[in-house]
This record gives structure tokens, C-alpha cells and sequence, in this order.
């Protein structure tokens, strides 16, 4: 396995490494990883190298514990978390801290052999949705062990993805532009859309269409190629493709109970919070500078999902019937 720094899991395991807090049996197995690669090799001993330097750079080293005690006391002060989750206190996510300081100082030697003109969006955890919005807009939630790939100039000649596991799509019209995702077992084009797709080999695909139209091309060869609509269902199953009517138990906001955003903008928290939760949340009026959050909603009510938002945002809240309106403070 080739290292990459691109892949949040793969930060992880380096920061852990360097700052001595893998047990035996992961330090073995990670050790055998990186002698597997030479590029692994040269990455690790560049990292270690840095890690030391920045050592001795105490102004340049965040000091996560307190920062971390901080904004712990300050959601649990207002109710917003309870007092059970523990702080997490281990060295390597100071490392990891330190590695992200880095490249924001622009010391881009840290990676040099892995350099990818490619974006890796991952989602772990049980039974979680990550939401992740592509530069155009569209929205992607990838479900539990999903990955996405794309280049960095999506959005400029195509708009082309490389999906593997399940997601669900919101996808901005471009006519110009259409959207591409090649999945394990087949491959999906729109121009503007909401659909979800599911593949896990050649012979076990599915494609399941809220709104507009869509096309699935199975990577099968002797299989044809069929136009689904809203309201309808693309199962691939061994040799066999067939169109079906989807269920109402196959909608996203069905499927879809706890919400993650990583470094999301407000907009795109509250686009996706009104798509899953039937809400009807507005910013008005609109902010210029968009506020970026990141935070985990698990089947929350409306009003206590717009608390965390409005009192870690610093917003206002208003509610008028059904809908509320957030906006910055006069």
C-alpha cells in the first residue's frame, strides 16, 4: 500500500507512528507498509525529520489539550454535549496538528513524492452519512466505508467522479458539463439530478432516482444501457438488469439519520439539513462570507440542530410557522 497524506486515515496512522503511540502489534503492521514502499520510506523519515524541526519552534505549536478544554467547556456550559465523552489527549493528534500547521505554511517538502492532482473524500464511522460538497455546488453523501475520488480541476473540462461503496448525489445543472460517476459496476451520467448509487462489483449495482433523469451504463459488456426517471429503480444483478418502480423506503432522507460535516459552509449544512430532515431553514439575509462548521447531527430535532448552529455561529434565530430564518446579529 502506497502512503498517502491526501487520505485522512493515512495522516492518522503516520501521526500516530512518529509520536510513539501505536501498541506493538500496529507499529509491526504499519512498519511493514511502509518497507513495502520506498516512497513510504522517504515519506516517513521526511516527516519525522520535520516533526523534530518544528520542535524546537515552540511559537508555531498549537496547544491542542487547552484548546480542546476550552471549546469542551464551552458546549458543555450551554448543554450542547454531555459530560461523558472523554478529551482526547494523544500526542499524535498534536502531530497531526502540527503536520496540517505545515502545509499551511506552505512547507510542502513534507510530501514530496506523493504530490496527486487527485481529492479523496473517505467516510468512516457506524452508520454515518459524511457530506461533502464538490467545487460546482452538487452535494455528495457518502455512506458508511464510502469513498470518493476526483480530480482537482473538476468542475473546469468535466465533472467526472470515481465512487466505491454508497452515496447519495444532489447534483447542480451544467448543460455544458454533464456528471459522471464511474462506479465499481457501473457507470451514471446526468446533467442535473438527485440520485443515489450502490455498487459493490460488476454483478451487485443499484441506482435509485429522486428527481430528474439519469443513465446507466453496467460494466458488463452483454448488458444494455437504460434511462431511469424520477420514481424509478436501476438494479444490476449477476447478467440481469431491470428497471423498477424504488419505494418510498429507498429515499434518502429515509436512509439517511445522522449527518457529518467536515469544514462544510453554512449554506451547504443547511441545504443538506432541509434535504434529510424535512426542515426549512433560510439565511436571510444571505452572508457574504460564508462561516464553515464542522459537526455531527444523529437524528437531532430542528431546534436543537439550529441551537448548535446558531450559538457556535453566533446567529440569530427567528421562527415564523414552519420556517426559521438565520441571520447575523445587527
Amino acid at each position: 500500500m502506497k502512503l498517502n497524506t491526501n487520505i485522512p486515515e493515512h495522516s492518522k496512522l503516520i501521526a500516530k507512528y512518529i509520536s510513539n503511540e501505536m501498541n506493538e502489534l500496529e507499529r509491526t503492521k504499519f512498519e511493514t507498509i511502509v518497507n513495502s514502499n520506498k516512497e513510504n520510506k522517504e515519506l516517513i523519515n521526511t516527516m519525522r525529520i520535520d516533526w523534530e524541526q518544528v520542535g524546537q519552534i515552540p511559537q508555531h505549536q498549537p496547544n491542542v489539550n487547552k484548546a480542546w478544554d476550552s471549546l469542551f467547556n464551552k458546549l458543555q456550559s450551554e448543554s450542547l454535549i454531555s459530560s461523558s465523552p472523554q478529551k482526547p489527549r494523544f500526542v499524535w493528534a498534536k502531530v497531526a496538528a502540527t503536520i496540517i500547521l505545515l502545509l499551511g505554511m506552505g512547507i510542502f517538502l513534507l510530501i514530496p513524492s506523493i504530490q496527486s492532482a487527485k481529492i479523496v473524500v473517505e467516510s468512516w464511522g457506524t452508520d454515518v452519512t459524511l457530506v461533502h460538497t464538490l467545487p460546482d455546488g452538487s452535494v455528495v453523501y457518502l455512506s458508511q466505508n464510502a469513498s470518493l475520488l476526483y480530480s482537482k480541476r473538476y468542475g473546469t473540462k468535466n465533472r467526472n467522479l470515481t465512487l466505491k461503496g454508497e452515496a447519495f448525489f444532489d447534483v447542480t445543472r451544467n448543460p455544458d458539463l454533464p456528471f459522471v460517476i464511474d462506479a465499481t459496476g457501473v457507470n451514471v451520467r446526468v446533467l442535473g439530478t438527485s440520485f443515489s448509487v450502490k455498487s459493490s462489483s460488476v454483478n451487485d449495482a443499484e441506482v435509485v432516482v429522486e428527481t430528474g433523469k439519469v443513465s446507466v451504463t453496467p460494466k458488463q459488456k452483454m448488458l444494455n444501457e437504460v434511462t431511469a426517471e424520477a420514481g424509478e429503480k436501476v438494479t444490476i444483478s449477476v447478467a440481469l438488469i431491470q428497471k423498477t418502480l424504488s419505494s418510498p423506503t429507498e429515499k434518502h432522507s429515509e436512509k439517511t439519520k445522522r449527518l457529518q460535516f467536515k469544514d462544510e459552509p453554512l449554506q451547504a449544512i443547511v441545504n443538506a439539513v432541509n434535504k434529510t430532515y424535512h426542515a426549512n431553514i433560510i439565511i436571510n439575509p444571505p452572508i457574504h462570507k460564508q462561516p464553515r462548521l464542522t459537526v455531527t447531527f444523529e437524528d437531532n430535532s430542528i431546534p436543537h440542530i439550529v441551537e448548535v448552529i446558531r450559538k457556535t455561529l453566533k446567529l440569530e434565530a427567528e421562527y415564523i410557522d414552519s420556517t426559521i430564518i438565520l441571520s447575523e446579529p445587527n
